[in-house]
Protein backbone atom coordinates (compact mmCIF):
# COMPACT_ATOMS: atom_id res chain seq x y z
CA UNK A 1 0.00 0.00 0.00
CA UNK A 2 1.22 3.45 -0.72
CA UNK A 3 0.03 6.96 -0.04
CA UNK A 4 -3.29 7.31 1.77
CA UNK A 5 -5.48 4.19 1.94
CA UNK A 6 -9.21 4.08 2.66
CA UNK A 7 -10.17 1.36 5.15
CA UNK A 8 -13.43 0.26 6.73
CA UNK A 9 -13.05 1.24 10.38
CA UNK A 10 -14.46 4.00 12.55
CA UNK A 11 -17.45 2.43 14.32
CA UNK A 12 -15.51 2.13 17.57
CA UNK A 13 -13.55 5.38 17.23
CA UNK A 14 -14.80 8.45 19.07
CA UNK A 15 -13.41 11.73 17.79
CA UNK A 16 -12.28 13.24 21.07
CA UNK A 17 -12.46 16.98 21.76
CA UNK A 18 -9.32 18.94 22.48
CA UNK A 19 -8.57 18.55 26.22
CA UNK A 20 -8.51 21.70 28.34
CA UNK A 21 -5.26 20.57 29.94
CA UNK A 22 -2.52 18.44 28.30
CA UNK A 23 -3.15 14.68 28.57
CA UNK A 24 -0.68 11.95 27.52
CA UNK A 25 -1.88 10.51 24.22
CA UNK A 26 -3.97 13.56 23.34
CA UNK A 27 -2.65 16.62 21.56
CA UNK A 28 -4.29 19.67 20.04
CA UNK A 29 -4.54 18.10 16.58
CA UNK A 30 -4.28 14.36 17.29
CA UNK A 31 -5.04 11.59 19.76
CA UNK A 32 -3.92 7.98 20.16
CA UNK A 33 -6.42 5.17 19.56
CA UNK A 34 -5.88 1.57 20.75
CA UNK A 35 -9.45 0.18 20.62
CA UNK A 36 -10.93 -2.84 18.87
CA UNK A 37 -10.88 -1.27 15.38
CA UNK A 38 -7.12 -1.57 15.65
CA UNK A 39 -7.42 -5.33 15.06
CA UNK A 40 -8.45 -4.61 11.46
CA UNK A 41 -5.42 -2.37 11.00
CA UNK A 42 -3.01 -4.91 12.52
CA UNK A 43 -4.25 -7.63 10.19
CA UNK A 44 -4.16 -5.39 7.14
CA UNK A 45 -0.60 -4.18 7.75
CA UNK A 46 0.77 -7.37 9.31
CA UNK A 47 1.99 -5.45 12.36
CA UNK A 48 1.36 -5.96 16.07
CA UNK A 49 3.03 -3.11 17.95
CA UNK A 50 1.04 -0.30 16.32
CA UNK A 51 -1.59 2.26 17.27
CA UNK A 52 -3.57 4.86 15.36
CA UNK A 53 -2.62 8.50 15.64
CA UNK A 54 -5.94 10.08 14.68
CA UNK A 55 -6.21 13.65 13.38
CA UNK A 56 -9.23 15.39 14.91
CA UNK A 57 -10.22 17.63 12.02
CA UNK A 58 -12.49 16.25 9.26
CA UNK A 59 -10.90 15.96 5.81
CA UNK A 60 -12.16 17.19 2.44
CA UNK A 61 -9.01 16.71 0.37
CA UNK A 62 -6.79 14.08 2.06
CA UNK A 63 -3.72 14.71 -0.12
CA UNK A 64 -3.79 18.42 0.84
CA UNK A 65 -4.37 17.93 4.57
CA UNK A 66 -2.03 19.95 6.79
CA UNK A 67 -0.50 18.63 9.98
CA UNK A 68 -0.87 21.71 12.16
CA UNK A 69 -3.67 23.13 9.99
CA UNK A 70 -2.10 26.58 9.66
CA UNK A 71 -0.81 27.29 6.17
CA UNK A 72 2.11 29.34 7.54
CA UNK A 73 3.37 26.62 9.92
CA UNK A 74 1.62 23.37 9.05
CA UNK A 75 3.11 20.68 6.80
CA UNK A 76 1.38 18.48 4.27
CA UNK A 77 0.65 15.33 6.29
CA UNK A 78 1.93 12.94 3.64
CA UNK A 79 5.19 14.87 3.33
CA UNK A 80 5.62 15.22 7.09
CA UNK A 81 5.05 11.46 7.47
CA UNK A 82 7.84 10.73 4.99
CA UNK A 83 10.13 13.02 6.96
CA UNK A 84 9.13 11.41 10.26
CA UNK A 85 10.12 8.02 8.86
CA UNK A 86 13.55 9.29 7.90
CA UNK A 87 14.02 10.21 11.55
CA UNK A 88 12.55 6.82 12.53
CA UNK A 89 15.16 5.03 10.40
CA UNK A 90 17.75 6.93 12.44
CA UNK A 91 16.12 5.73 15.68
CA UNK A 92 14.80 9.08 16.96
CA UNK A 93 11.10 8.95 15.96
CA UNK A 94 8.33 6.32 15.91
CA UNK A 95 7.98 4.68 12.51
CA UNK A 96 4.80 5.15 10.48
CA UNK A 97 3.62 2.12 8.46
CA UNK A 98 0.71 3.76 6.68
CA UNK A 99 -1.77 6.61 6.37
CA UNK A 100 -5.43 5.61 6.48
CA UNK A 101 -8.66 7.42 5.71
CA UNK A 102 -11.87 6.35 7.49
CA UNK A 103 -15.44 7.55 7.87
CA UNK A 104 -17.17 8.52 11.09
CA UNK A 105 -20.65 10.11 11.20
CA UNK A 106 -20.53 10.94 7.45
CA UNK A 107 -17.20 12.70 7.82
CA UNK A 108 -13.73 11.60 6.76
CA UNK A 109 -10.72 11.47 9.07
CA UNK A 110 -7.03 10.65 8.64
CA UNK A 111 -4.79 8.59 10.90
CA UNK A 112 -1.22 7.37 10.93
CA UNK A 113 -0.61 3.67 11.52
CA UNK A 114 2.36 4.20 13.77
CA UNK A 115 4.70 2.38 16.11
CA UNK A 116 3.11 2.27 19.58
CA UNK A 117 5.38 3.77 22.21
CA UNK A 118 2.99 2.61 24.93
CA UNK A 119 1.47 4.45 27.86
CA UNK A 120 3.54 7.35 29.13
CA UNK A 121 3.65 10.47 31.27
CA UNK A 122 4.87 13.97 30.48
CA UNK A 123 8.20 13.42 32.17
CA UNK A 124 10.76 14.67 29.63
CA UNK A 125 13.23 17.16 31.09
CA UNK A 126 13.87 20.42 29.27
CA UNK A 127 17.58 19.63 28.86
CA UNK A 128 16.64 16.33 27.18
CA UNK A 129 14.38 18.25 24.79
CA UNK A 130 17.21 20.67 24.00
CA UNK A 131 19.49 17.73 23.23
CA UNK A 132 16.84 16.18 20.99
CA UNK A 133 16.23 19.47 19.21
CA UNK A 134 19.94 19.61 18.43
CA UNK A 135 19.82 16.09 16.96
CA UNK A 136 16.72 16.93 14.94
CA UNK A 137 18.33 20.04 13.45
CA UNK A 138 21.62 18.31 12.67
CA UNK A 139 19.75 15.52 10.90
CA UNK A 140 17.62 18.05 8.98
CA UNK A 141 20.67 20.02 7.82
CA UNK A 142 22.39 16.83 6.68
CA UNK A 143 19.37 15.46 4.82
CA UNK A 144 17.92 18.53 3.07
CA UNK A 145 14.94 18.97 5.40
CA UNK A 146 13.46 22.25 6.62
CA UNK A 147 13.73 22.08 10.39
CA UNK A 148 10.86 23.33 12.59
CA UNK A 149 12.00 24.51 16.01
CA UNK A 150 9.57 23.14 18.61
CA UNK A 151 10.75 22.88 22.21
CA UNK A 152 7.61 21.46 23.82
CA UNK A 153 8.55 18.74 26.31
CA UNK A 154 5.38 16.72 25.63
CA UNK A 155 6.67 15.82 22.17
CA UNK A 156 9.60 13.80 23.54
CA UNK A 157 8.32 10.35 24.53
CA UNK A 158 10.65 7.56 25.61
CA UNK A 159 13.56 9.05 23.71
CA UNK A 160 11.66 9.64 20.47
CA UNK A 161 10.23 12.80 18.91
CA UNK A 162 6.57 12.47 17.92
CA UNK A 163 5.50 15.76 16.28
CA UNK A 164 6.67 16.70 12.78
CA UNK A 165 4.26 19.48 11.90
CA UNK A 166 6.23 22.26 10.27
CA UNK A 167 8.83 19.94 8.70
CA UNK A 168 9.22 20.05 4.90
CA UNK A 169 11.61 18.76 2.25
CA UNK A 170 13.97 21.24 0.67
CA UNK A 171 13.90 21.35 -3.12
CA UNK A 172 17.35 19.74 -3.16
CA UNK A 173 16.15 16.57 -1.43
CA UNK A 174 14.63 14.96 -4.53
CA UNK A 175 17.69 15.77 -6.64
CA UNK A 176 20.04 14.15 -4.12
CA UNK A 177 17.81 11.10 -3.73
CA UNK A 178 17.80 10.67 -7.52
CA UNK A 179 21.59 10.78 -7.50
CA UNK A 180 21.74 8.13 -4.76
CA UNK A 181 19.48 5.76 -6.66
CA UNK A 182 21.30 6.32 -9.95
CA UNK A 183 24.71 5.80 -8.35
CA UNK A 184 24.26 3.12 -5.69
CA UNK A 185 21.50 0.91 -7.18
CA UNK A 186 23.22 0.58 -10.52
CA UNK A 187 24.73 -2.66 -11.72
CA UNK A 188 25.69 -1.36 -15.17
CA UNK A 189 26.52 2.36 -15.37
CA UNK A 190 25.80 4.86 -16.77
CA UNK A 191 22.04 4.18 -16.59
CA UNK A 192 20.13 3.04 -13.48
CA UNK A 193 19.00 -0.59 -13.35
CA UNK A 194 15.35 -0.18 -12.34
CA UNK A 195 12.99 2.50 -13.73
CA UNK A 196 11.69 5.25 -11.45
CA UNK A 197 9.93 7.85 -13.60
CA UNK A 198 9.02 9.76 -10.41
CA UNK A 199 12.72 10.67 -10.25
CA UNK A 200 13.24 10.91 -13.99
CA UNK A 201 15.10 7.55 -14.14
CA UNK A 202 14.15 5.38 -17.13
CA UNK A 203 16.20 2.33 -16.08
CA UNK A 204 17.83 -0.44 -18.11
CA UNK A 205 15.09 -2.95 -17.32
CA UNK A 206 11.48 -2.77 -18.49
CA UNK A 207 9.81 -3.90 -15.28
CA UNK A 208 6.27 -3.71 -16.64
CA UNK A 209 7.37 -6.19 -19.31
CA UNK A 210 8.87 -8.38 -16.59
CA UNK A 211 5.63 -8.22 -14.56
CA UNK A 212 3.70 -9.38 -17.63
CA UNK A 213 6.08 -12.20 -18.57
CA UNK A 214 6.41 -13.45 -14.98
CA UNK A 215 2.58 -13.45 -14.85
CA UNK A 216 2.48 -11.59 -11.55
CA UNK A 217 -1.15 -10.68 -12.13
CA UNK A 218 -2.09 -14.36 -11.86
CA UNK A 219 -0.57 -14.71 -8.39
CA UNK A 220 -2.72 -14.45 -5.27
CA UNK A 221 -0.74 -11.90 -3.24
CA UNK A 222 -3.40 -11.04 -0.68
CA UNK A 223 -2.49 -11.95 2.92
CA UNK A 224 0.92 -13.20 1.78
CA UNK A 225 4.37 -12.42 3.15
CA UNK A 226 6.89 -11.75 0.38
CA UNK A 227 10.71 -11.64 0.31
CA UNK A 228 12.68 -10.07 -2.55
CA UNK A 229 16.27 -11.37 -2.45
CA UNK A 230 18.43 -8.85 -4.28
CA UNK A 231 15.79 -6.12 -4.28
CA UNK A 232 18.04 -3.38 -5.75
CA UNK A 233 16.16 -0.05 -5.42
CA UNK A 234 12.93 -1.77 -4.38
CA UNK A 235 10.77 -1.50 -7.52
CA UNK A 236 9.20 -4.94 -7.09
CA UNK A 237 8.80 -4.45 -3.34
CA UNK A 238 6.82 -1.30 -4.07
CA UNK A 239 4.63 -2.98 -6.68
CA UNK A 240 3.86 -5.96 -4.47
CA UNK A 241 3.26 -3.93 -1.30
CA UNK A 242 -0.01 -2.67 -2.80
CA UNK A 243 -1.21 -6.28 -2.90
CA UNK A 244 0.51 -8.37 -0.21
CA UNK A 245 0.26 -8.20 3.59
CA UNK A 246 3.97 -7.75 4.30
CA UNK A 247 6.99 -7.24 2.02
CA UNK A 248 10.69 -7.54 2.84
CA UNK A 249 13.66 -6.63 0.65
CA UNK A 250 17.30 -7.65 1.13
CA UNK A 251 20.34 -6.45 -0.79
CA UNK A 252 24.02 -5.66 -0.46
CA UNK A 253 25.62 -2.80 1.45
CA UNK A 254 24.20 0.60 0.55
CA UNK A 255 21.48 -0.62 -1.79
CA UNK A 256 18.99 -1.61 0.89
CA UNK A 257 19.40 1.76 2.62
CA UNK A 258 18.70 3.59 -0.64
CA UNK A 259 15.73 1.34 -1.38
CA UNK A 260 14.29 2.07 2.08
CA UNK A 261 14.61 5.81 1.57
CA UNK A 262 13.19 5.69 -1.95
CA UNK A 263 10.18 3.54 -1.02
CA UNK A 264 9.47 5.93 1.84
CA UNK A 265 9.69 8.95 -0.47
CA UNK A 266 7.26 7.30 -2.90
CA UNK A 267 4.85 6.60 -0.02
CA UNK A 268 5.40 2.84 0.36
CA UNK A 269 5.71 2.84 4.14
CA UNK A 270 5.04 -0.81 5.03
CA UNK A 271 8.18 -2.41 3.56
CA UNK A 272 11.13 -3.69 5.62
CA UNK A 273 14.61 -3.52 4.10
CA UNK A 274 17.76 -5.23 5.36
CA UNK A 275 21.34 -4.69 4.28
CA UNK A 276 23.23 -7.98 4.00
CA UNK A 277 26.06 -9.50 2.02
CA UNK A 278 24.09 -12.16 0.16
CA UNK A 279 27.33 -13.99 -0.68
CA UNK A 280 28.22 -14.47 2.99
CA UNK A 281 24.97 -14.75 4.97
CA UNK A 282 23.24 -18.01 5.81
CA UNK A 283 19.68 -18.99 6.61
CA UNK A 284 20.10 -18.28 10.31
CA UNK A 285 21.42 -14.77 9.66
CA UNK A 286 18.37 -13.87 7.59
CA UNK A 287 15.93 -15.36 10.11
CA UNK A 288 17.59 -13.45 12.95
CA UNK A 289 17.47 -10.14 11.05
CA UNK A 290 13.93 -10.40 9.67
CA UNK A 291 12.28 -12.35 12.49
CA UNK A 292 10.72 -14.69 9.91
CA UNK A 293 11.66 -18.34 9.41
CA UNK A 294 9.87 -18.55 6.04
CA UNK A 295 8.01 -16.34 3.57
CA UNK A 296 4.98 -17.32 1.55
CA UNK A 297 6.54 -16.07 -1.71
CA UNK A 298 10.22 -15.49 -2.46
CA UNK A 299 11.52 -13.56 -5.48
CA UNK A 300 14.92 -14.53 -6.87
CA UNK A 301 15.16 -12.34 -9.95
CA UNK A 302 18.27 -12.20 -12.14
CA UNK A 303 20.46 -13.02 -9.12
CA UNK A 304 21.91 -16.46 -9.90
CA UNK A 305 24.97 -15.09 -11.71
CA UNK A 306 25.78 -12.76 -8.82
CA UNK A 307 25.37 -15.09 -5.82
CA UNK A 308 24.90 -18.58 -7.25
CA UNK A 309 22.29 -20.88 -5.69
CA UNK A 310 22.54 -20.47 -1.90
CA UNK A 311 20.53 -23.00 0.09
CA UNK A 312 18.78 -20.25 2.04
CA UNK A 313 16.76 -19.37 -1.08
CA UNK A 314 14.97 -22.69 -0.77
CA UNK A 315 14.85 -22.77 3.03
CA UNK A 316 13.13 -19.37 3.19
CA UNK A 317 10.37 -20.32 0.75
CA UNK A 318 7.12 -21.58 2.22
CA UNK A 319 4.76 -21.73 -0.76
CA UNK A 320 6.20 -20.27 -3.96
CA UNK A 321 9.58 -19.35 -5.42
CA UNK A 322 9.70 -17.09 -8.49
CA UNK A 323 12.91 -17.30 -10.47
CA UNK A 324 14.16 -15.09 -13.27
CA UNK A 325 17.39 -16.29 -14.83
CA UNK A 326 20.50 -14.46 -15.89
CA UNK A 327 22.08 -15.04 -19.29
CA UNK A 328 25.47 -15.50 -17.64
CA UNK A 329 24.31 -18.29 -15.27
CA UNK A 330 22.96 -21.80 -15.74
CA UNK A 331 19.16 -21.87 -15.69
CA UNK A 332 19.25 -25.65 -16.20
CA UNK A 333 21.24 -26.12 -12.98
CA UNK A 334 18.80 -23.97 -11.01
CA UNK A 335 15.78 -25.78 -12.47
CA UNK A 336 17.26 -29.18 -11.63
CA UNK A 337 18.05 -28.10 -8.05
CA UNK A 338 14.56 -26.70 -7.63
CA UNK A 339 12.82 -29.91 -8.76
CA UNK A 340 14.29 -31.75 -5.78
CA UNK A 341 12.82 -29.27 -3.30
CA UNK A 342 9.38 -28.37 -4.65
CA UNK A 343 6.36 -30.39 -5.66
CA UNK A 344 5.93 -28.54 -8.93
CA UNK A 345 8.27 -26.50 -11.14
CA UNK A 346 6.83 -24.79 -14.20
CA UNK A 347 8.59 -22.82 -16.91
CA UNK A 348 6.34 -19.79 -17.31
CA UNK A 349 8.26 -18.20 -20.16
CA UNK A 350 11.08 -15.69 -20.39
CA UNK A 351 11.74 -11.99 -20.12
CA UNK A 352 13.30 -10.40 -23.19
CA UNK A 353 13.75 -6.72 -22.28
CA UNK A 354 17.54 -7.30 -22.20
CA UNK A 355 18.42 -10.80 -23.33
CA UNK A 356 16.20 -13.89 -22.89
CA UNK A 357 15.95 -14.91 -19.24
CA UNK A 358 14.06 -18.01 -18.15
CA UNK A 359 11.16 -17.67 -15.68
CA UNK A 360 10.28 -20.50 -13.32
CA UNK A 361 7.50 -20.89 -10.79
CA UNK A 362 8.30 -23.44 -8.05
CA UNK A 363 5.43 -24.28 -5.69
CA UNK A 364 4.89 -26.53 -2.69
Amino acid sequence: MNGINTIDIGQDITILPVPKDPIPGQGVYTFIYRGKDLDVVKKLYGRENVCLKVFRHPVDKPEEFLWGMRADKGSNLLEATKIQNLYAFAGIAPRVYGLVLFKKDDKQYLAQVTEDLGEHEFDARIDAVWDMNKKLKEFADKNDIEFFDDGRTKNLIKGKWVDFQGYKFKESYKTKLRSKVDTVCNWHPPSSYQPFPELGLSGRRDNLHRIEKMEFNKIEWQDKTVLDLGCSAGWFCNWISNKAKRVTGIDFSGRADVARELSNYLGYFNIDYYEMDLLKVNYGDIVKATGSMRFDIVLFLSMSYHIGLPQYVFALTSKMLIYEGNSRASDDEFEENTKHRFKKVVKVGETTDLNPRRILWATQ
